[in-house]
Order: structure tokens, then sequence, then C-alpha cells
């Protein structure tokens, strides 16, 4: 633990894990991995220019204060790795500059706020691993400089992938693994997502096909979809348009046909799953192609 300067005559600019601007205003609190415990305090408040709060691997316990909200400046929020229960407080959505949240691995409990759709400049938003029962808002449509959407591991993920999700137009990654209770179809509209990289959605009850304009994810290298109740084909177009793909799981699905001979094609292929499904046929001798 490393509390060097702390509580001390010394001017606070100088203390460990603290850094101020030139008029002395202390703009980043990082204290990551210090053995810190104790809730967060109100007083937070009092640093109106902070841009960066960390305190990711420590014993932290408590809500994250509704004070947080008046926090104008803030850019980076990294909470992961704590003890924080209770609920995200709607408040965050005053933060139009925040660009990143990470409160993974806590007990966060409760929803989502739809009040998030107002932190404008979000680009990551990382809740992987708490205990939150909710459904994704439809409002995150609105957040159209989002890159990072992770809600894997909850307690409950449920409802449907909202169609607006589609319109986030810098999403590379879509993380909603184990959410268990996901249903409906996957929207075509994620086809739309022309950075997007991931599509992660295993273990939940997801229906229908997967959508034929996945076909226009050029830059797509992780489908995973294991665990749910697909059906259909896998597409032979997934062999002649998404060339970059690395992993395929669908193990545990009601996709039914043969294996795509185009899949021969996918030349950085590492990972093809299809283990427990109804795929039958012959594997064809295309996929000695891929030489990953």
């Amino acid at each position: 633990k490393n509390k060097k300067g702390w509580m001390t005559s010394e001017n606070e600019c100088k203390w460990f894990g603290v850094m101020c601007n030139e008029k002395n205003e202390v703009i980043s609190l990082s204290l990551r991995n210090n053995q810190l415990s104790g809730s967060i305090p109100k007083q937070l408040i009092l640093l109106s220019q902070l841009s960066r709060f960390d305190l990711d691997a420590n014993a932290i316990t408590g809500s994250i204060p509704t004070e947080l909200g008046s926090l104008n400046s803030l850019v980076r929020l990294d909470l992961q790795n704590n003890k924080i229960a209770r609920r995200v407080p709607t408040e965050i959505g005053q933060l139009t500059l925040l660009k990143d949240i990470d409160l993974s691995s806590n007990f966060i409990s409760g929803t989502l706020p739809t009040s998030i759709a107002s932190c404008v400049a979000l680009q990551e938003l990382r809740l992987t691993n708490n205990m939150l029962i909710t459904t994704i808002p439809t409002e995150l449509g609105n957040l159209g400089n989002l890159e990072i959407l992770d809600l894997s591991y909850q307690e409950e993920l449920n409802g449907v992938i909202p169609t607006t999700i589609g319109s986030c137009a810098s999403l590379n990654e879509i993380r909603l693994d184990i959410g268990r209770k996901m249903t409906g179809i996957i929207p075509t509209e994620i086809g739309q997502l022309s950075d997007l990289q991931v599509f992660s959605a295993g273990y939940n009850e997801l229906s229908g096909s997967i959508p034929s304009t996945f076909a226009n994810l050029s830059q797509l290298a992780i489908l995973n979809l294991m665990a749910n109740r697909l059906t259909g084909m896998i597409s032979p177009s997934i062999g002649l348009n998404n060339a970059l793909l690395r992993q395929i799981r669908l193990t545990g699905n009601l996709i039914s046909g043969s294996i795509p001979t185009e899949i021969g094609l996918l030349s950085n292929l590492i990972a093809l799953e299809i283990a427990e499904t109804k795929i039958e046929g012959y594997i064809p001798m295309e996929l000695g192609l891929c030489t990953s």
C-alpha cells in the first residue's frame, strides 16, 4: 500500500496517485491495486476538475455516490475489481465528457439506467461480471461514439437486443455472454456496424437465424453464439465476405444443413465449433485450407 504524502502537510499535488494541473487543481486520482477499503467519499465532489478516477483492484465497498454526477470534467471512471454494490446512479448521465466507464467485477445490481445514453462522448462501457437484472436500454443507440459494449456475465440479462444498437456506428466489440435470459432474434441492424470485430452472445436464449446482413461485417474476427436456440443454416457468404474471421462458435444450437465449403476461404480461422447442433454431412476438404 503506497500512501506517500497522504494526510500530511505536503501539497496534495505531490501525494501518491494524485496529478494536478498548472493551477494546482486535482485532475487525476489513480490508486489502483493499493489495498484500499471503505466507501467512495461524497467529498469527491470538491474535485471539480477531476478527469480521471481510477480505483481498480482494491476492496472498495458501498455504492457509487450520486454526487459523482457533478464531476463535469470526468473522462475516465475505472472502479473495476472491487466490492461495490447497489445500482448505477442515474446521475451518471450528467457526465457528458465521459469516454470510459469500467465497473466490471463488482456486485452492482438493479437495472442499467437509461440516462447513460446522455453520456454522448462514451467510447467504452464495461460492466462484465456483476449482478445486473436488466434489459439493454434502446437509448444506447444514441451513443454514436461507443466502441466497446460489454454486459457479459450478469445475474440476468433479459429482453431482446435492441435494433437501435445498429445506430452505434463506431462499435467494434459487443459482448453479451452468459446473460442467461436474453431472448428474441439477432437484429439485422447489427450488419450496419462496419467496424465490428467481436460479436459474442453465448449462453442466452436467442432464436431465429444468423442474419444475412452479417455478411456486411468485413472486420468481424470473433462470432460466438454458442448455447442459444438459433436455427437456420450457416450461410456460404460467411466465407466469401468475412475474411478476417478467426473464431466461429455455434455449439449447442439448432442450426442445421451442412458446413459450407466456402469456410475454407477463411485463412485466419483457428476455431470452428459446431458440436451439439443439427448440422449433417461431410467435413468439407476445403477446411484444410484454413492454415491458421
